[in-house]
């Protein structure tokens, strides 16, 4: 048996990432501000669920530049399109800090929509390998058109890698709250073909995944597919290094809101 190449093991452990969060596709959502018929592509965002709660989650940022601009709204790669008003749950107050740079807020779905649900990853240190799926403004320019009858969205998958293995000099992140992955411009457009060149303006918001994929299962075909575990929110880039929110931070900020719904009045 020929010994694999790197690029060959590279491409493998993509397979497998793809695979284990194409399960979510749907509950990712690319963020427009829409306003007299001008419409402009802002970043991203996702569905999630904690226990009974379905939230809305992105980065803070996202939400503030789009309310400069107009109306927001959201649409996936299904095709699926609703402003953000329709869905917020107007009777729980939505959670943001611009300078942490988190926005979540409580939503009402259609039973046909799910969120994501899965475990958080409970690490200090965010290993390999990892998948941001988003939608760059670059690749989605006229997104509402009045006579399109369908909106294509062109998603970005971008796979990252531990920054110091690579010695790429990384921002100090000095709170505990943040963890930066260095990229090698490895990234799948909706086709699966790889793309070296986009700009991944417009990802802000978009949900960083961590894989546990093992050693062992690179070359297996089939069978039990890997964990999946929502790493942290993608807040923003420089050159190769992306910087995230951990998701731990986005749980936190949603139990508290869990325990004052709850919570029941002192008689």
């Amino acid at each position: 048996m020929n010994e694999l190449t790197v690029e060959a093991v590279v491409r493998l452990i993509g397979e497998k990432l793809e695979a284990a969060v194409s399960q979510f596709e749907e509950s990712i959502l690319a963020v427009v501000a829409k306003k007299k018929g001008i419409s402009e592509k802002i970043g991203t965002a996702f569905l999630y669920q904690q226990a009974d709660i379905s939230c809305l989650v992105t980065a803070s940022h996202v939400v503030e530049h789009a309310n400069k601009f107009g109306e927001i709204y959201l649409l996936n790669k299904a095709g699926r399109y609703f402003s953000l008003e329709s869905i917020e749950d107007k009777s729980y107050q939505a959670r943001q800090s611009s300078e942490v740079d988190y926005y979540v807020c409580k939503v009402n779905l259609n039973p046909s929509i799910s969120p994501i649900s899965c475990e958080s990853l409970a690490a200090d240190c965010v290993p390999d390998p990892c998948l941001v799926f988003g939608f760059p403004n670059s690749k989605n320019k006229n997104l509402l058109k009045r006579v399109s009858k369908r909106h294509n969205l062109t998603a970005l998958r971008l796979h990252l890698y531990n920054a110091n293995s690579k010695e790429v000099a990384v921002p100090s992140f000095a709170d505990s709250r943040y963890f930066g992955k260095w990229h090698e411009k490895i990234a799948l457009d909706v086709n699966g073909s790889q793309v070296n060149s986009v700009s991944i303006r417009g990802m802000s918001g978009a949900p960083c995944f961590h894989i546990a994929i093992q050693s062992d299962d690179i070359l297996k075909k089939g069978g039990s597919s890997p964990s999946v575990f929502l790493a942290g929110v993608l807040i923003e880039y420089e050159k190769s290094v992306v910087k995230f929110l951990k998701f731990s931070e986005i749980q936190k900020v949603i139990e508290k809101a869990q325990n004052k719904l709850t919570r029941t009045p002192k008689t």
